[in-house]
């Protein structure tokens, strides 16, 4: 028993995110998703491809100032929610919410903590500021994303505030998991009004300049959890109607035509901030536009991954290949890790020095693969498999 218990243990992170990790087992198997690993990779490009072309000069070569290549946390918050849904059809005691809530910290936060300390070693003075160590001590607990303030969710590796953010929907998930099949309108509808009630505090309280806030969204529309919970809510929602749905069996050709379509809606969203444009006498409909270019444009990626979730089609079909679904199981590593290794990179080598700006671009990419594979192979995955042997030998 024990070598199965080994062997299961060692199954490709795709299958532990989908079987494995799981721990409350649900009434039926669930087959895996490899597309959807797949797309997780792709979704962690669009945030490569947004942070490289600015920190190497290309978003104005290229042209992407205007295309919403932060959409790519749109599409990490609604698999989130359609992935959990499908995983955790239900929850029914305080247990299970323990067991959930503890497989997600063994998902996230050891790979989080190690791009943190790594950042610390390698940039020791940044513990001399003042504020660092509250600084910290938010992002240790991953509640950098509450904190309205750019040196709590810019400090150590910027681009975590999102796994701020998602550790706000792993706490909520277990309630609005209950009874969601007779109660997502309502539930969808609170997470509307709450960004709402945050697009109306940003345009009329508290962040009516954006300019002034030094970024082209304020914290309120595009940080604060509660504006962003319509995504997951939205991905919860559409994984209750896929499992409801039982797979819908429709042709190769059909499923095709509806993965492309979907993928053509997530393209127009991905334009959405050059096709909606502000005159000078339409300004206080900025937070309004804000929210929607970052999280409005849901919609669209919960039909691209009901479409691929349902392996139909030919781009479903593709995205099962076992290199991109490795690509997938690697992206969580690469959304930590791109960051620091710039930072890195530029203090400490000499190889981003005098060069163009293609070849840093290419060496940075390089480097960032590298670091996440270590991470993913020696930090990632047997962290989580010790946590969750750990957590299940106290419940259990």
């Amino acid at each position: 028993m024990a070598l199965k218990i080994q062997a299961l243990a060692t199954q490709t992170d795709s299958k532990k995110e989908q079987a494995n990790e799981r721990l409350v087992p649900s009434k039926s198997n669930r087959e895996n998703l490899p597309a959807l690993t797949s797309l997780r990779f792709f979704a962690t490009a669009l945030v490569l491809l947004q942070h490289g072309s600015e920190l190497f000069g290309f978003d104005k070569r290229l042209a992407l100032t205007d295309i919403g290549t932060w959409q790519g946390l749109t599409c990490f918050f609604v698999l989130s929610g359609f992935i959990l849904t499908y995983c955790y059809p239900e929850l029914t005691d305080d247990r299970s919410i323990i067991k959930f809530i503890g497989a997600r910290i063994a998902r996230i936060w050891p790979s989080y903590a190690m791009a943190i300390i790594l950042f610390i070693l390698a940039f020791p003075s940044s513990m001399k500021a003042p504020g660092a160590l509250s600084y910290l001590v938010a992002n240790l607990t991953m509640t950098q994303a509450w904190f309205f303030n750019r040196a709590y969710f810019t400090a150590f590796n910027t681009p975590s505030w999102s796994l701020s953010v998602e550790m706000f929907f792993y706490i909520c998930f277990p309630y609005f998991l209950r009874s969601l099949q007779t109660t997502w309108l309502p539930k969808l509808t609170f997470s509307v009004l709450l960004a709402l009630a945050c697009i109306a505090l940003c345009t009329f309280e508290q962040y009516p300049n954006f300019v002034a806030f030094g970024s082209s969204a304020p914290p309120l529309v595009n940080i604060c959890p509660l504006s962003r919970l319509f995504e997951f809510v939205l991905g919860m929602s559409t994984g209750m109607f896929f499992l409801k749905s039982a797979r819908p069996h429709i042709s190769k050709l059909k499923g095709t035509v509806l993965e492309f379509s979907a993928l053509a809606l997530v393209t127009l969203s991905l334009f959405s901030p050059r096709l909606w444009q502000l005159s000078a006498s339409m300004q206080w409909a900025s937070a309004i536009r804000c929210w929607f270019i970052y999280g409005g444009v849901a919609p669209a990626y919960a039909a691209l991954i009901y479409a691929l979730a349902s392996r139909n089609g030919a781009l479903g079909r593709l995205l099962n290949i076992k290199p991109l679904t490795y690509l997938g199981e690697l992206s969580f590593s690469l959304f930590l890790f791109h960051y620091p290794v710039y930072l890195f990179m530029t203090n400490f080598t000499q190889i981003v020095q005098g060069r163009q700006a293609w070849f840093c671009m290419v060496s940075w990419l390089g480097c960032t693969f590298i670091a996440s594979a270590i991470n993913f192979e020696l930090v990632e995955k047997p962290c989580r498999r010790r946590i969750i042997s750990a957590l299940s030998a106290v419940l259990d």
